[in-house]
């Protein structure tokens, strides 16, 4: 059985919006159990009225949760008895079968992971989000906001663990390029530069330089650059997109050319493959177990995707994956 614990207190959202999310992930997966900690009393009230297996659901209580604004380390040390450090606890109890999944504090999350779950692997965890490319591929790109400032050795580990990660999400030969102002080998900043010596001679799957504008029509899987870069990257795709999509909408409302339901559809699917919280938020990579973030705003289809790929990962082993990947590169 694979245990997926999710923290729903940590979310905007109340947690009886989010709790069909839960229940529709548990029914989907038979090797699934959920452990959810949240306020269960309010949650066995709810639960009443539901249909659920009871056998592979339990509620934890937690009285609290953490907000942004605490310091991580005070979050750890100072409340214990929160959602997010509960679930964390609980998680590293089931080992290679467990992945913990929350709509929590990324920065309080990172910290927090790295103290109660331990690493996989002796190297800074990153932070992974994916979108889609036109072809309806999956690209993922790393680091997106955890690690800020990358020398060349973290954007090597990087794509190590990104190109486990696809793995472990069923991509079959995945290919990563590094982020760079251009494509060629000598272009960007001196970690940029040493980052792509070091790729070309590791024997990892690795295209070369890539820049801004080809990164959605590359033959790339994967995207490595430090944190500060994948989060304007990511942001400025999804902005992009959703500015492109509404001019579109607009312009062919206008000039009535077609049916307005129809174009609204299909404007909210395309602008729907580029935003990464839509889909499944993102994935904290070399930890000692698969810890997955969704927006603060989820809803219960998020918090459903989150907790389906948190069982993912676990059942595919990708700690097992990257833990490999660093022992025979």
């Amino acid at each position: 059985m694979i245990h997926v614990t999710a923290d729903l207190l940590g979310a905007d959202r109340p947690q009886e919006e989010l709790l069909p999310g839960a229940l529709s992930a548990l029914s989907k997966h038979e090797d699934l159990v959920l452990h959810l900690v949240l306020d269960a009393e309010r949650a066995e009230a709810f639960l009443r009225e539901c249909s659920w297996d009871r056998e592979r659901l339990s509620l934890v209580h937690a009285p609290c949760f953490v907000s942004g604004n605490t310091d991580p380390m005070k979050a750890v040390r100072e409340i214990p008895d929160s959602s997010m450090m509960q679930g964390l606890r609980l998680s590293k109890t089931f080992g290679e079968d467990g992945a913990f999944v929350t709509c929590g504090p990324t920065g309080i999350l990172y910290v927090a992971s790295m103290v109660l779950l331990g690493k996989a692997v002796p190297v800074t965890p990153c932070l992974l989000a994916s979108i889609y490319k036109k072809n309806g591929d999956v690209l993922a790109i790393t680091d997106c906001g955890a690690v800020l400032e990358c020398d060349a050795g973290k954007l090597t580990d990087f794509t190590r663990m990104g190109l486990s990660y696809l793995r472990a999400s069923g991509v079959e030969n995945p290919k990563a390029a590094l982020l760079s102002l251009g494509s060629e080998d000598t272009k960007g900043t001196p970690a940029v530069r040493e980052a792509n010596r070091l790729l070309r001679e590791s024997g990892l799957p690795f295209l070369g330089n890539i820049e801004g504008q080809d990164v959605l029509r590359s033959g790339a899987d994967l995207i490595v650059c430090d944190g500060f870069s994948g989060t304007v990257l990511l942001k400025t795709i999804e902005g992009s997109a959703k500015t492109a999509m509404e001019e579109l909408r607009d312009a062919f409302l206008q000039d009535g050319l077609g049916d307005p339901g129809r174009i609204l559809e299909l404007s909210d699917r395309v602008r729907w493959k580029y935003n990464y919280n839509d889909n499944g938020g993102a994935v904290l990579l070399g930890l000692k177990q698969p810890v997955v973030k969704g927006h603060g705003a989820a809803g219960p289809e998020t918090l459903e995707s989150i907790i389906t790929i948190a069982y993912r990962l676990a059942a595919n082993r990708l700690t097992e994956t990257i833990t490999g990947m660093f022992r025979n590169p």
